[in-house]
Order: C-alpha cells, then sequence, then structure tokens
C-alpha cells in the first residue's frame, strides 16, 4: 500500500527506524536512532534473481544492521525505482523482475515484522534532500536523478508531490530526445531512451559509425564514465556527447520549470552528479529560459535516497498512527498500468 499524496517532515520522528534504497545494481541501508543520528549503514549488490529474493535479502539487511548497532527498528521505509500503484506494487520497475506482481511493502513487513512502507527512490531522495541536503528550508524543488534511468522527486510548497496515480515526477516520460511511439520510448520513456545510460551508448554508436570523428580516442565499448573522461581531456567526440546530453536534459528541465517553478533543482545520479555535466546543464538552460533556474549537485550524493527513505519512516512515526501494510480491494479509480504503457 503507497504512502499518502503527501509528506510532511516538520515533525520528528520518536523511534528508531530503517530505510532501505533498492537499486538494480546495490542496497544501501542504514538505521538511526529517535533524534535521527545514523548508527548503523551498509552497502551491498543487489541480488539478481527476483523480487523474492530481493525482499530476502531487505530483511537480512535490516536484522543484520539492527545486530550490529544493537537496535531493533521500529517502521521501516523502503524507496524502489518503478510506480507504486493502490496495492503496493511497483509498475515501471524494469531493473528487478517480479515487483509488479507482489506488494513489497506487505511481504517485506512478514521478513521483518516490523510496519513498512514503500515508494519511488526519487521521491525518497527528494524527502532526504530536504531533511538533510540542499533542500532544507525550500518549500519548491525537485530532485532529478540521471543514470541507468531518469526520475524525479517533486516538492510542492514543502510538501512531497505525487500526483493521483503516483506518476508525478516520471520525467522519463516527456516527449524529449526520441518519439515516444516507438517500443522501447513507450516502455522505457522517451527521454529516458535518449538521456539515460543507453541512450549515451547509441549516440557514442551512431557517431563513430558516422565518422564524424575521425581522431577521437573512445573505442566502440567505452562505457558513459569513459565518454565523460575524454570529454574532460578535451576529446571532441566525447565533448559533442556531453553536450547532447546536457541539452536535453536542460529541455526537460525547462518543461518542469514552466509546470512548478522550483526555486531549485538539484542533480544526481551515476551520470547527474558528474560535475562537467553540471556545468554544461547550467550553461544550457541560461541559453533557453526565460529566467534563471539554480541548478546544483546533490551534497549527499548516491545516500540521499537511503536519507529519504529515513526521513519517510521518521515522519510516518510521529504520525498518530504509524503504517501498517496491508491488503486491499481494488478502488473505483485504481491506476491501470500497463507494460511500457501507463494510463495517465
Amino acid at each position: 500500500m503507497p504512502p499518502s499524496t503527501s509528506t510532511d517532515l516538520r515533525q520528528p520522528g520518536s523511534v528508531p527506524v530503517a530505510g532501505i534504497d533498492l537499486g538494480g545494481t546495490k542496497v544501501r541501508g542504514a538505521i538511526a536512532d529517535p533524534s535521527g543520528r545514523i548508527i548503523a549503514e551498509s552497502t551491498e549488490p543487489t541480488r539478481a534473481s527476483g523480487a523474492r529474493d530481493v525482499i530476502t535479502q531487505i530483511a537480512g539487511m535490516v536484522r543484520s544492521l539492527g545486530a550490529q548497532c544493537g537496535v531493533r527498528p521500529e517502521l521501516l521505509a523502503v524507496g524502489s525505482p518503478g510506480v507504486v500503484d493502490e496495492r503496493g506494487r511497483f509498475q515501471l520497475s524494469f531493473n528487478i523482475d517480479e515487483l509488479a506482481d507482489l506488494s513489497l511493502a506487505s511481504e517485506i513487513a512478514a521478513h521483518v515484522g516490523v510496519p513498512v512502507i514503500v515508494d519511488n527512490d526519487a521521491n525518497m531522495a527528494a524527502l532526504g534532500e530536504q531533511w538533510q541536503g540542499l533542500a532544507r528550508g525550500c518549500r519548491d524543488f525537485v530532485v532529478l536523478s540521471v543514470g541507468t534511468g531518469l526520475g524525479m522527486g517533486l516538492v510542492i510548497d514543502g510538501r512531497l508531490h505525487r500526483g493521483s496515480r503516483g506518476f508525478a515526477g516520471e520525467i522519463a516520460y516527456l516527449p524529449i530526445g526520441e518519439d515516444p511511439s516507438v517500443a522501447q520510448a513507450r516502455r522505457f520513456g522517451a527521454l529516458e531512451w535518449a538521456a539515460g545510460t543507453a541512450g549515451i551508448r547509441r549516440a557514442l554508436m551512431a557517431s563513430l559509425d558516422s565518422g564524424q570523428y575521425p581522431a577521437t580516442g573512445l573505442a566502440p565499448e567505452a562505457d558513459v564514465h569513459a565518454v565523460f573522461e575524454a570529454a574532460r581531456a578535451g576529446d571532441q567526440l566525447g565533448m559533442a556527447l556531453v553536450e547532447h546530453e546536457a541539452g536535453l536534459l536542460a529541455h526537460a528541465i525547462l518543461a518542469v520549470a514552466a509546470v512548478i517553478d522550483p526555486e531549485l533543482v538539484i542533480i544526481t545520479g551515476g551520470i547527474g552528479a558528474d560535475p562537467l555535466l553540471i556545468d554544461r546543464l547550467r550553461a544550457r538552460l541560461d541559453d533557453i529560459s526565460p529566467h534563471r533556474i539554480r541548478v546544483e549537485r546533490s551534497i549527499l550524493g548516491d545516500r540521499c535516497g537511503v536519507m529519504g527513505a529515513l526521513a519517510a519512516a521518521r515522519a510516518t512515526a510521529a504520525q498518530p498512527r504509524a503504517h501498517e501494510p496491508q491488503a486491499h480491494e481494488p478502488q473505483a479509480h485504481e491506476p491501470d498500468f500497463q507494460e511500457g504503457h501507463s494510463h495517465v
């Protein structure tokens, strides 16, 4: 069962809580004491054999962290890629099989024996930035994560905004960079298909095939990290690819800014956190935006997701009745997600 449509972090928690940031390649977990101080933290590779193994892994990590610090958390929050539907299932989550087939909150709660809340990982990142990052004191801001995929957490008037179906912030589906009607763009989103890891790799291959950059030091097997390193060294193809990426993201941010007018855009993720991209992104935004859009690199780095999970757990623990995961019948307007297409 997904959380409510807004989260307010002004009230602190009063019990120890745990947070998990579940990614396609790694799982990061932490326990915070009642004051919010992190007393145990660990990271390990994500088990790639499906959702059931991931649930077992999360439960084991929570128990291990508890044993490490001698504290049993009273509530757990988990962030994962995807959109949480009314049954607490993660739709549009392509990195971990089977998440769309089960209620992650209920399944994990059965293993750890404490209440569990779940939410999109970009939403959790926004809560982390609001609690301990650059967004402290901001009323309207967004967190854009750019890596293998793209996601955005939106905070409007101090509260996390999820929309009517939990789809708010699924910036991957903006019709930018690719034709949104083609199969891969319908599945992953046009912007993600163009600006995520796969998009940069496709742009690299197309440029190499064109012969336009004969002096490039980039080879066909180069990864995104190598592309950015080449750009820093002055490689013309590397610089062109970084400029193209910055342009795509600048268009996406301007589209969001035209709707919600955030005072701050925080960038994170394996690609997004690169200082070179931040510099080029600012320059492109200055070229196309009618007003200055403040863009900053996250100071929490890859910890913003787990920090946000802890923040969400603390906010929930402070409520009169903590959230209890439970199965329930479909609602009259339950989101109808299909593979590769969301009815919004």
